[in-house]
């Protein structure tokens, strides 16, 4: 039965992602609304919308849709010359190849000045405590 979750997603896009507790309603009633909540983000790119997209799909426990987001933004990334960016994303994959080709560069992208720690941070906790690790 599809839903009508407009006041839900308003209600997650107001508040935000991180301060929206669902955690009464059914598992399989939670799943539909944050997997739908993401595909409203999937067509961004970005730190912002990689963050409500892997959070998202990480609380529907959704293992699939989070890696593909992290490795397509890592390309898209990697493209663009943000290297700490990318290196924060191989993080999240745990492609140790990848970490370790991007520390050498994490310093002299067009990035190196933003911080990344707590969206690293964040979407690593919240993927590790929806799973059985990614």
């Amino acid at each position: 039965m599809e839903h009508d979750f407009k006041e839900m997603f308003r209600l997650l896009s107001n508040k935000g992602i991180d301060n929206v507790n669902l955690e009464m309603l059914p598992f399989d009633q939670k799943k539909e609304i944050y997997e739908k909540y993401a595909e409203l983000f999937i067509n961004e790119k970005g730190k912002d919308a990689t963050y409500v997209v892997v959070k998202a799909y990480s609380k529907a426990n959704n293992k699939n849709k989070v890696q593909e987001r992290l490795v397509n933004e890592l390309k898209e990334n990697v493209k663009e010359k943000k290297f700490k960016y990318s290196y924060y994303l191989a993080l999240l994959l745990k492609d140790d190849e990848m970490i370790k080709f991007l520390e050498q560069f994490k310093d002299d992208g067009v990035d190196k000045t933003i911080n990344f720690d707590h969206f690293y941070s964040e979407l690593k906790a919240e993927m590790e405590a929806k799973h059985d690790k990614f």
